[in-house]
């Protein structure tokens, strides 16, 4: 009798512990597939704006999940030939990997993204590309090349008197030598 009280106790602790959970991820699902709807229903260019925005509030807490919306964004301004958003998209989706520790996906990234800005003469992006992989080489203990790419970054950002790229540039160099 006792023995068959405690199974159901104990069959009634995990159902209200493990509800929450299982009502969570319907709950996510369900978002996910409102989520694909509303973006199917925008046009290119506010889809692209958007996949950009999911980037950004993932990032941190669930890089896997930015780099999806950043390659999706990525082949949409292909696609649509916005060399800004897509100089932007290469540089989201290669700090996504930098922040999972991905270094030499994150440096492809970074890469195509300042190959599309110098083709496209789109200099505030070839700038932040810079500074990207200042940032990286940072992280790896390159400071060599973190200088290098820090200082191309700069000579940027003064010419477009560009002063975010320019405290960014600061805060790196403070990085380096510290």
């Amino acid at each position: 009798m006792i023995q068959h009280m405690l199974k159901g106790i104990l069959s009634l602790i995990l159902i209200i512990t493990l509800y929450p959970f299982s009502h969570g991820l319907q709950g996510k699902l369900i978002h996910e597939d409102s989520l694909s709807l509303a973006l199917q229903n925008l046009n290119d260019s506010s889809r692209i704006s958007e996949l950009l925005r999911l980037w950004w509030e993932h990032r941190n807490a669930a890089p896997e999940i930015s780099i999806k919306y950043g390659n999706e964004a990525i082949d949409l301004a292909a696609q649509n030939n916005d060399f800004i958003s897509l100089a932007k998209a290469y540089s989201f989706v290669g700090v996504a990997y930098r922040i999972m520790g991905k270094y030499s996906q994150s440096v492809d990234y970074y890469y195509k993204g300042l190959e599309v800005s110098v083709k496209h003469d789109i200099p505030e992006q070839a700038g932040y590309s810079y500074l990207n992989l200042a940032n990286l080489y940072v992280y790896q203990g390159l400071s060599t090349l973190a200088s290098e790419n820090l200082k191309k970054a700069e000579i940027i950002a003064r010419e477009l008197d560009c002063k975010p790229m320019l405290a960014y540039a600061s805060m790196y160099d403070g990085r380096i030598y510290s």
